[in-house]
């Protein structure tokens, strides 16, 4: 089956893909060929008026709706994670994860009033490297980043 993908940026792309395969087969293609993480998209059809979201469990033949040539959009959803500060205070933060880490660590750095050279974030017991990408921590949304302050001093000379 070819379906054309439509991104939020309106480019379309053309996939092939077997009928039986799985809505969150489709997602991983889509990410093949767009960068855009398959835990990032939402994939909808419209057929006769009316908008259907595809369930990732569902197999496309699944949906009667959907047939060879369709149009499938895709939508880009952020994730929000919890960040525990040097402070024990919990706040909010939308990301994405095709983010960078730095790009993260920036906004945190901004909005804890904490400079980024002087703080680490740490997900499931591993520091965060700013020269990688949110998705390369598996962080899912809900979870809990921490954020601690690099220790600071040199060294003891007698």
């Amino acid at each position: 089956m070819k379906l054309l993908v439509k991104l939020i940026t309106g480019i379309y792309r053309e996939v092939e893909i077997n009928p039986g395969a799985t809505v969150s087969q489709l997602k991983k293609e889509i990410e093949q060929l767009t960068d855009v993480p398959a835990t990032s998209q939402k994939l909808a059809i419209t057929k006769d008026g009316r908008n259907l979201i595809l369930e990732n469990g569902k197999r496309l033949d699944d949906y009667s709706d959907l047939s060879d040539g369709d149009t499938v959009a895709v939508l880009v959803t952020e994730e929000q994670v919890f960040l525990k500060n040097h402070k024990g205070e919990n706040h909010r933060y939308s990301f994405n994860p095709s983010e960078s880490v730095a790009d993260f660590s920036g906004r945190v750095s901004r909005q804890e009033g904490v400079p980024q050279e002087q703080q680490r974030l740490i997900y499931d017991g591993r520091a965060l490297n700013e020269s990688k990408r949110m998705a390369d921590y598996s962080i899912r949304g809900n979870s809990t980043v921490h954020q601690t302050l690099r220790l600071r001093g040199g060294s003891y000379q007698e």
